[in-house]
């Protein structure tokens, strides 16, 4: 049996993390059969409607991934793309088997980048890396946080908040997270 990923000694820090989630978000977008879609952790669905976007074209009756922030991420750490023609994969046991994941740990991971995601908040990335024992964080002084930009990635929006997203990568790296 293949040893699975672990994201903690993998990934490390949530600089790397907010890295691995910008280039899984560009190398998923230039792809003919996946959707970002900030609204979901990962489905594969059959299009209702064709559809535009940028330079790709989607097709009523294709088979697509859709996948958000999260997804992408992942996809990026496992080196490994969700294809659509496997339905099941979409469910959590079994993308992260597929994947090479174990389950609560890609959950909870998910989960912090979604919350990056939604309002660029990184407590639950900081929770995820530095979550002591006994289940409190294992750092003093946060207060430069507040001065670092928000974003908010949504479908229609995430590739313009990338600038942002490196300037909160840069700054994380200077402080050494």
């Amino acid at each position: 049996m293949k040893e699975l990923i672990n994201i903690h000694e993998t990934v490390k820090l949530p600089s790397t993390a907010l890295q691995y989630m910008v280039d899984g978000l560009l190398r998923q977008s230039k792809r003919d059969d996946f959707i970002i879609d900030m609204a979901t952790f990962g489905k594969i669905d059959t299009l209702l409607f064709n559809e535009v976007a940028e330079d790709k074209a989607f097709y009523v009756g294709k088979k697509y991934c859709f996948g958000c922030a999260a997804t992408c991420t992942l996809q990026e750490i496992a080196n490994k793309n969700i294809i659509p023609n496997d339905i099941a994969i979409a469910r959590n046991f079994n993308r992260s088997k597929y994947l090479g994941f174990n389950v609560e740990e890609m959950l909870t991971f998910e989960s912090a980048i979604d919350e990056f995601r939604i309002d660029g908040s990184l407590e639950g990335l900081f929770g995820f890396f530095y979550t002591g024992p006994e289940g409190s964080f294992q750092l003093v002084s946060l207060d430069w946080l507040e001065k670092i930009p928000q974003v908010s990635l949504t479908d229609d929006t995430w590739e313009a908040q990338l600038l942002e997203v490196y300037k909160i990568i840069d700054i994380l790296k200077s402080k050494g997270f």
